[in-house]
């Protein structure tokens, strides 16, 4: 459990806050369950890891979904973080822009 959380703290800490600007274009009208890019931030994701700490800690009895949707937050913030680390890199910054809006599209739902 203590690699574990220490790997999380690793590949999380180098997130920064993120801005009110959107990467991706959001649908209109989209469904009840779409996750918005500000569910991906260092804040959500560093409060799923501390929940996702507890539950091992604590040794409780979870849902599958909960260490999917743990997942998917850790996933989508660390894609952001790319968009975000990649903009004086312009070729770069367009390969980490269609992988994060791409998984916003396809995958930035809540699990259910």
């Amino acid at each position: 459990m203590i690699k574990l959380t220490i790997l999380l703290v690793l590949v999380l800490s180098p997130l920064k806050s993120f801005g009110k600007d959107l990467i991706c274009p959001e649908p209109v009208n989209g469904p009840w369950d779409k996750m918005k890019e500000s569910d991906f931030t260092k804040e959500s994701a560093l409060s799923q890891l501390s929940e996702l700490k507890k539950v091992y800690e604590m040794d409780l009895e979870v849902a599958p979904e909960f260490i999917q949707q743990s997942n998917l937050i850790f996933e989508g913030a660390h894609l952001r973080q790319e968009v975000l680390n990649s903009i004086n890199e312009p070729k770069y910054n367009t390969h980490a822009k269609k992988a994060f809006c791409e998984f916003m599209k396809n995958r930035a739902y809540l699990v259910h």
